[in-house]
This record gives C-alpha cells, sequence and structure tokens, in this order.
C-alpha cells in the first residue's frame, strides 16, 4: 500500500493558519488564473468572474484558521468558487452574458474568423446546456477533476455525475459537430477519416472532434487579485463580526437580566411609608382569603342527604340478615312441615317489600342529589356574576 503524495497547498494552509502570510500570497500566485478561469467558464462574464476571484480569495484568507478539508485543497477551493458563482447567477439571472471569444483577427484572416465564430458557437452550445450539465463537463473536461472528486464536492452520487456527464457530451456533439466538423477537420486540427472516431478519456467515451473543439475555445483570464484590497476587506470583514458578536454578547446579557428580574420581582415587597422605602426578600404574604357565607339551603339539604344514606345503610343491612335467614331455611324447606313453608313464604313477603323500600329509598337521594346540584351550581353563578 503506497501512501498518498503529498498535497503542497495544504502544508501552505496549515502554513498560513500559523500565520505565515508570504504562504497565503503563494497561494493566490498558483491558483488566481485557474480559479479565474474556471470562474469565467461558469459565468461567461469576464468583469463578474474577477470580483468572485477576489472574494473567493478573501475567504480563504478569512477561513484560513479553520482549514481542515479531508480532500485536497483543489475541491475545497473550487466548492467556494462554485457556490459563489451560483449565487451570483441568481443574482444576475436576468443580465447579459459577454462572449468569451475576444481574439483579434492575425495576419491569417479566414483561420481568425474561423477560430472566433468557432469559439462563440461553442460557447452558446456550453451555455444552452442546463446548470448541472454544464457544471460537470467545466470540472471534468477543463478542470480534470475526477468524478469521485466531483461527488464530494457537489454532493451527488459519483454515477449520477456520469450519467450527467454522458448526456452533456451527447447534447454538444450533436450540436456542435454538424456546425462546425467539417470545418475544423479541414483546418487540420482533426487527423481521423471516415466521420467523428471515438476515444477513451478518463471518466468517459468522446469523440476526438469534440474534444478538439471544446479545447480549441480560448478562455480569457480575469484580472489578477489585488492582495491590498483584499488585506482590507479582510479587515473591515473581521471587524463587522467582531461587532456583531459584541452586539450579541451585549444582547444575551440584556435578556439574562430581564429573565432573572422576572424571576425575582414575585419574591420582591416594596413598601413606601411616609418618607421611609423599604423592600424585603422573600415570598410576599398574602392575606387569608375572606370566607364566604354559605348558603343555608346547602346546609339542610347536605344534612338531609346524610340522613337518607344512614337510612339505606341500615335497609340493607336488615336485607342482607332476611337474606342468609332465607337461604338457611330454603335448604331443609323439603323435609320440614307446612308450617315451616309458611314461613318462608312470610319471609320472602318480607324481603320483597324490604327491596321496594330500599328503591323508594334510592330514589328520595338521587332526587335529593339532583336538588343540591342545582344550587351549588346557581350559588357558584351568581357569585361569578358579582
Amino acid at each position: 500500500m503506497t501512501d498518498a503524495p503529498p498535497d503542497p497547498d495544504g502544508e501552505r494552509m496549515r502554513r498560513w493558519s500559523n500565520g505565515d502570510r508570504s504562504a497565503f500570497e503563494e497561494i493566490v500566485r498558483a491558483w488566481e488564473r485557474p480559479v479565474g478561469q474556471f470562474l469565467v467558464r461558469l459565468t461567461r462574464d469576464v468583469e463578474l468572474a474577477g470580483d468572485l476571484t477576489q472574494e473567493v480569495f478573501l475567504r480563504v484568507y478569512l477561513k484560513g484558521a479553520r482549514y481542515t478539508h479531508g480532500g485536497t485543497f483543489k475541491t475545497w477551493l473550487y466548492q467556494i468558487a462554485l457556490n459563489l458563482a451560483r449565487d451570483a447567477a441568481r443574482k444576475h439571472a436576468r443580465r447579459p452574458h459577454q462572449s468569451l471569444s475576444h481574439a483579434e483577427p492575425s495576419a491569417h484572416d479566414e483561420p481568425a474568423f474561423d477560430t472566433r465564430q468557432q469559439a462563440e458557437v461553442v460557447n452558446a452550445a456550453l451555455a444552452e446546456l442546463p446548470d448541472p450539465l454544464r457544471e460537470v463537463v467545466i470540472l471534468r473536461h477543463y478542470e480534470d477533476l475526477s468524478f469521485e472528486a466531483m461527488a464530494r464536492m457537489l454532493g451527488v452520487p459519483a454515477t449520477t455525475l456520469k450519467s450527467r456527464f454522458a448526456v452533456a457530451m451527447k447534447k454538444l456533439e450533436e450540436t456542435l459537430v454538424p456546425k462546425l466538423g467539417e470545418r475544423r477537420a479541414s483546418a487540420g486540427s482533426c487527423h481521423h477519416t471516415g466521420g467523428l472516431t471515438s476515444r477513451r478519456s478518463p471518466g468517459g467515451n468522446m469523440t476526438d472532434d469534440l474534444c478538439t473543439l471544446l479545447d480549441a475555445v480560448p478562455t480569457p483570464a480575469p484580472r489578477p487579485v489585488d492582495l491590498a484590497a483584499l488585506y482590507r476587506a479582510a479587515a473591515e470583514r473581521q471587524a463587522v463580526v467582531s461587532r456583531r458578536w459584541r452586539r450579541v454578547a451585549v444582547a444575551g446579557a440584556v435578556l439574562a437580566a430581564s429573565v432573572l428580574l422576572v424571576a425575582l420581582l414575585p419574591r420582591l415587597e416594596f413598601r413606601l411609608t411616609g418618607h421611609e422605602f423599604a423592600v424585603r426578600w422573600g415570598t410576599p404574604s398574602e392575606p387569608p382569603p375572606t370566607p364566604t357565607p354559605a348558603d343555608p339551603r346547602i346546609e339542610q339539604l347536605v344534612e338531609e342527604q346524610s340522613k337518607q344514606l344512614a337510612a339505606i345503610r341500615s335497609t340493607n343491612t336488615k336485607h342482607a340478615e332476611l337474606q342468609d335467614l332465607l337461604l338457611t331455611l330454603a335448604v331443609d324447606v323439603s323435609d320440614r312441615d307446612k308450617q315451616q313453608q309458611t314461613r318462608v313464604a312470610s319471609l320472602t313477603k318480607k324481603l320483597t317489600a324490604f327491596e321496594a323500600d330500599t328503591a323508594r329509598q334510592f330514589a328520595d337521594a338521587e332526587k335529593t342529589n339532583a336538588t343540591l346540584y342545582d344550587v351549588v351550581f346557581s350559588s357558584r353563578k351568581a357569585k361569578a356574576g358579582d
């Protein structure tokens, strides 16, 4: 198993996080042109790409102390640039794009014209691609990123990116080769015969014709990064962040004091008598509740209900005793005389009378309960109205 090659840019970032500003300037000089051209291809606007390149390295400057990227420095840097380009695309959705073909005519008039026209056609074909397809073509073909690195960068499975790349190249081939294939071949840039011949490139199949067409498009580089302006902007942004954190700290302290005051107020008692002002700590003393005079009807009904319940309990006791006696006599009723049977019949009659009396007492108790409920409810309702 071989060790992974060292990442010199990661080492520069570690030096920069330790305070070595020269390491940051080395990163800027090594990457400003590739990042700038990457942003030009994404935005199709040289001036906007220059502004975004300046912002990319400003963010690298501000994030240097927290750099702990697990992948390569290039994917981390290009992810910052891609996010900024996407934000700019949303803000400048209606802004017309510049033509990226700025080549001046040379002594060879027809080839120069063909090169300029070819660049315009290729740029137009790339611009017509949906953003997900165009990003994959730029990252894979121009920036030479692997699909695995692109997957970590974009958060999309590598198989999906391969499918997008194949679809994008197919669309470009269908658009560009019929328009520019013969002219490009006649200019000597294609050495194949017999139409479009395929070759294997890392990460996918594409035609020599299409590769040559894409590679032949010149990509202008935006203006270089202004380090002095970058340092001034970094200082201003750090000052803004520091002020915001101070405001957050002050607001948090005020909020905590307010919560504490609200929690303590119920336990503070203030007294102002004459020329004295006193504050006492503790639970404020509350006056005892004033008793509410009871309704005499309620007391009368409660007393009546108590008597009824006592009568019901007494009746239930007698009922149980008679029932036990009846069961005892009924066991040997077949062996006794007629007099015993008469006694059993008498006891049964008394038991029936007790059951009827108990039912009547329960009915009276329920009626009393209903009356008591109505009185109590009306009394509470009258108090609530007062």
